[in-house]
C-alpha cells in the first residue's frame, strides 16, 4: 500500500534523522541561556509532549502494520484479498498517526524556533501565568543574565520594561501592610546589580540604573509600606554598589529615595472633622506615616555611616548638595539639630531593642564578631555628627530662620539624664570630624573653625554641645527641686503602708488581754519612723525608677516592730529551758500546765505536731486556745521553735493610742487607719520651707530635692508588773550553742 509506505518512510526519517537533531537542539538550549530551568520548561511544553507521543505511537503503529502484513500474507498466500482487512485497519491507524505526527512536527519546529529567538521566547513566557515557584519570572531573569553578558541591547530594553511592570503589578495586588516580595524577586534584582556593575558597557545603562535606583522595590511616586525583607535587600544592594565603587549608582539611588520621601512618604495632614471616630482614624494614619518616615530616614543614616566608613567623601558631598526643588529641600537630610540629636541617641543607645543587633539590620563589610555592633553604631553616630556640621553651612531661604540653635531641653528627667550621659560622645565625634582635614576639604567644611564661627555669630560645634550639656544639668537640678509629686504615687504609698501595718497590727492582736489592765502595770511604747528620700521617687518621668518606693518604709518599720515586740515579750521571761526534741513531751509534763489557767504561745512550731505533743503530755488544749504567732510576726533570732507559758490573766494589753495634735500638725499627718491610730505623710520639703528650716542642714542630703516620709503610731504593750513567762524551746545543735537542759531540769510553773 503506497500511502503506508510513504508514512513508514516519513516516520523512519523523523526518528532516525530529525529526532536526534531535535534532541541536540534542546540540549543546546542549556548552553544558549545557561538555564536548566528553561530547558525543563521546554520539556514540559504540551507541543513537545504531543510530538513525542505521536512519534512513539507512529513507530509502534509501523511495527504493528508490518507484522500484521507479514503474518497475513504468509498464512494466506493463495487468498490474500479475503483476509486483507487487518492490513487495512493497521494501515489506517498508521496513516492517521502519521498525519498527527506531521502536524505536531510542524508545531514542534515552530516551538524550537521560538526558544531559539530570545525576543519570541520572552513574548512566549510573558503570555504565561506564573505559579508559586515563579518559574517564568526566573526564566525571564535567566534570559536577561545572558543578554547582559552578550550586551544584547534589544533584549535588555524589553526585559527592563517587563520586570518594572512585574514589580509594580505585585505591589498593586499585594494585601494591605508591608509589601514582601517573593524571594525570586529579591534574588533577581541582586544578581542584576551584580552583573551590570561588572559590565561597564553603555548598552546596559538603562537596566543598570533601573536595577540600582530602588524603583523596582519602592516605586516612584506611590506609597509603598516597606517590609523588613525589602529593607534588608535594599541594604545588600547598596553594599554591592559601595564595595564596587559605583558612586554614580549610589547617587542615583539617593535621588530616587529623595523623590520617594517627597511623594511616596509625604506627611499626612489630618483633615478637620467633627466625627470623633474619624479624627482618631486620621490621627492613627498620620502617626503611622510618621513612623514610616522615621524608619526610612534611619535607613539612610545607616547608609551615610557606611559611606563615611568607606571614605566615600565625594559621594557624601554630592548627596549633601542634591535637591529636587527650589528653594532647595533635603528630604533625607535633617535640618533641625533636635532631629539629629534624637537620631544620635537612638543609634548610641545600647538598650534600644529595635536596633538590636544592628549587625543584622545594617551589616558593614569587614566588621564581624562581638565588637561589630558597637563599631557600626559608632560609624553611624559619626555620620549624624557630620550632619550637625552640615547645618553650619546651610543658608536659610527664609528671613530669621537659623539652623544652628541651642537644642531643646527634653521635658522629662529620664530624657534629660539620657542626654547628659550621651552628649559627651557627640562632643568627641565633632572633635574627631573637625580634625579630619581630608573629609573637611572634600565637603568644603574646612571653613568651620573658632574664628569663622565668631564672625558668623555661631557657637563652635563642640562648644555648642558642651553648653547644652551644662544647661541640661542645670535644668535637671532645678527640676529635682521644683517638680511636683504625682498624686497617684503618694496614694500608692498610703495604700501600701496601710496594708502592711494593718496586717501586722492584726497579727499582734492575738496576744491581747481581753481584760483591761488598769493598775500595777508597765508600758512598753513602740513608735513609728520618719525618713528622707529623693523626691524623684514620687515624681513622674524620672531618670531612674525607684522600686518599692511605696513599701520600703513600712516594710523596714515592720522588721523593727517584730524585733521590738519580741524584746518586750522576752523582757517578761523569768524562766527558760532548752531541751532536745526527744525530751520535749517529758518537759511539758513537768511544767504542770493547766489549760484553764495558762495560755500557751507558739513561735515557729508545727501546730499539729505541737498539739500531739501536748496531748501526749496529758494537756488537753483545744486548737482554738493555742496562740500561734505567724512566722512574719516575730523575730526568729529571739524566739526560735519555742513555746511561752504564762497565766491567762497576765497577757499584755495591746493599745493603739492617738498621736499628739501638735505632732500631727507639724508633719501634716493623715490618718491611715483609725482603728489602729497610725498616721502617715509625704512632705515635699521644697514646698514646706518652715519644716525644711527645722530639719537644718544634713550632710550629704539636699533637702530641697527631698521628701520627708512619715509613718507614726503609738503601739503600747501594757504588762502587769508581776508577769512571769516560762519559755520552753527545742534544742537545735546546728543553731544553738552550749548544752541543752535535761527534762529533769524543768520545774513546774508555780
Amino acid at each position: 500500500m503506497l500511502y503506508t509506505d510513504a508514512c513508514i518512510y516519513f516516520i523512519i526519517g523523523i526518528f532516525t534523522i530529525g529526532f536526534p537533531l531535535f534532541i541536540s537542539a534542546i540540549g543546546r538550549l542549556d548552553d544558549r541561556y545557561e538555564s536548566a530551568l528553561i530547558t525543563d520548561i521546554f520539556r514540559k511544553e504540551n507541543i513537545w509532549e504531543y510530538f513525542t507521543f505521536f512519534l512513539y505511537a507512529s513507530v509502534f503503529a509501523t511495527g504493528l502494520h508490518v507484522l500484521v502484513a507479514f503474518v497475513t500474507i504468509g498464512n494466506n498466500s493463495g487468498n490474500v484479498d479475503s483476509h486483507v482487512w487487518p492490513i487495512i485497519v493497521t494501515g489506517s491507524i498508521l496513516y492517521f498517526l502519521t498525519l498527527g505526527l506531521i502536524v505536531n512536527f510542524g508545531r514542534f519546529v515552530a516551538l524550537i524556533l521560538v526558544y531559539y529567538s530570545a525576543e519570541r521566547l520572552i513574548n512566549h513566557f510573558k503570555a504565561r501565568s506564573d505559579n508559586e515557584q515563579h518559574v517564568y519570572f526566573r526564566s525571564l531573569a535567566d534570559i536577561l543574565y545572558v543578554a547582559i553578558k552578550k550586551e544584547d541591547e534589544s533584549v535588555i530594553i524589553t526585559l527592563t520594561s517587563e520586570f518594572g511592570i512585574r514589580f509594580a503589578r505585585f505591589r498593586q495586588l499585594a494585601p494591605p501592610g508591608p509589601v514582601v516580595y517573593p524571594a525570586a524577586f529579591y534574588d533577581f534584582q541582586y544578581k542584576v546589580i551584580r552583573d551590570t556593575i561588572a559590565n561597564k558597557s553603555a548598552k546596559i545603562n538603562a537596566l543598570r540604573f533601573s536595577a540600582t535606583d530602588g524603583t523596582w522595590l519602592l516605586g516612584s511616586f506611590q506609597h509603598t509600606e516597606i517590609s523588613v525583607d525589602t529593607y534588608r535587600w535594599l541594604w545588600y544592594n547598596l553594599l554591592l554598589m559601595v564595595e564596587s565603587d559605583s558612586d554614580n549608582l549610589i547617587l542615583g539611588y539617593w535621588k530616587m529615595a529623595d523623590q520617594y520621601m517627597t511623594f511616596g512618604l509625604d506627611k499626612i495632614r489630618e483633615p478637620f472633622t467633627n466625627d470623633a471616630a474619624q479624627q482618631e482614624l486620621n490621627r492613627a494614619e498620620a502617626l503611622k506615616r510618621e513612623e514610616e518616615r522615621k524608619r526610612f530616614l534611619q535607613f539612610h543614616y545607616a547608609l551615610g555611616g557606611l559611606l563615611l566608613y568607606r571614605k566615600k567623601y565625594d559621594v557624601i558631598r554630592r548627596m549633601f548638595l542634591f535637591s529636587n526643588s527650589t528653594p532647595p529641600r533635603y528630604e533625607l537630610l535633617p535640618e533641625s539639630i533636635n532631629t539629629i540629636i534624637e537620631a544620635y541617641l537612638k543609634f548610641t543607645s545600647r538598650f534600644d531593642m529595635e536596633l538590636w543587633p544592628i549587625t543584622a539590620k545594617y551589616p558593614f563589610p569587614e566588621m564581624e564578631g562581638t565588637a561589630a555592633d558597637e563599631a557600626i553604631r559608632d560609624r553611624i553616630a559619626l555620620y549624624l555628627a557630620l550632619l550637625l556640621l552640615r547645618l553650619y553651612t546651610l543658608q536659610s531661604p527664609y528671613y530669621g530662620v537659623k539652623y544652628v540653635i541651642q537644642p531643646a531641653i527634653p521635658p522629662s528627667q529620664a530624657d534629660k539624664q539620657v542626654y547628659i550621659d550621651n552628649m559627651l560622645y557627640l562632643v568627641k565625634d565633632l572633635q574627631q570630624l573637625l580634625g579630619d582635614h581630608e573629609l573637611l576639604k572634600v565637603l568644603e567644611y574646612d571653613i568651620i573653625n573658632p574664628g569663622w564661627c565668631v564672625l558668623n555669630n555661631k557657637p563652635y560645634p563642640p562648644k555648642l554641645i558642651e553648653d547644652f550639656i551644662q544647661k541640661l544639668k542645670d535644668a535637671f537640678a532645678l527640676q529635682e527641686m521644683v517638680q511636683e509629686m504625682v498624686p497617684e504615687k503618694v496614694a500608692a504609698f498610703k495604700t501600701s503602708s496601710t496594708d502592711i501595718l494593718t496586717q501586722r497590727f492584726t497579727q499582734l492582736g492575738v496576744l491581747g488581754n481581753a481584760t483591761p489592765i488598769t493598775r500595777n502595770y508597765q508600758d512598753n511604747e513602740l513608735r513609728g519612723t520618719r525618713q528622707l528620700m529623693d523626691k524623684s521617687a514620687f515624681a513622674a518621668n524620672q531618670a531612674v525608677h525607684n522600686m518599692n518606693y511605696d513599701t520600703f518604709l513600712a516594710e523596714g518599720l515592720m522588721l523593727q516592730l517584730k524585733q521590738d515586740v519580741a524584746l518586750s515579750i522576752q523582757s517578761r521571761v523569768s524562766t527558760s529551758y532548752l531541751v532536745r526534741k526527744a525530751d520535749f513531751v517529758d518537759a511539758l509534763k513537768r511544767l504542770n500546765i493547766k489549760p484553764d489557767k495558762h495560755s500557751i504561745i507558739s513561735f515557729g512550731l508545727d501546730n499539729d505536731e505541737l498539739l500531739k505533743d501536748l496531748a501526749a503530755a496529758g494537756i488537753s488544749l483545744p486548737e482554738r486556745d493555742l496562740i500561734v504567732m505567724p512566722p512574719d510576726a516575730f523575730d526568729s533570732r529571739i524566739f526560735y521553735r519555742v513555746i511561752l507559758v504564762l497565766d491567762k490573766s497576765k497577757l499584755p494589753s495591746i493599745l493603739h493610742l492617738p498621736l499628739p495634735q501638735e505632732l500631727i500638725a507639724k508633719y501634716h499627718l493623715e490618718a491611715y487607719s483609725e482603728p489602729f491610730n497610725f498616721y502617715g505623710s509625704v512632705i515635699d520639703l521644697n514646698a514646706d520651707p518652715v519644716l525644711r528650716a527645722q530639719l537644718g542642714n544634713i550632710p550629704g542630703v539636699d533637702l530641697d530635692k527631698s521628701v520627708l516620709l512619715t509613718l507614726d503610731y503609738r503601739l503600747v504593750l501594757r504588762w502587769y508588773n508581776d508577769t512571769a513567762i516560762t519559755q520552753l524551746g527545742i534544742y537545735d545543735e546546728f543553731i544553738q550553742k552550749g548544752f541543752p537542759n535535761s527534762h529533769s531540769d524543768v520545774k513546774p510553773i508555780s
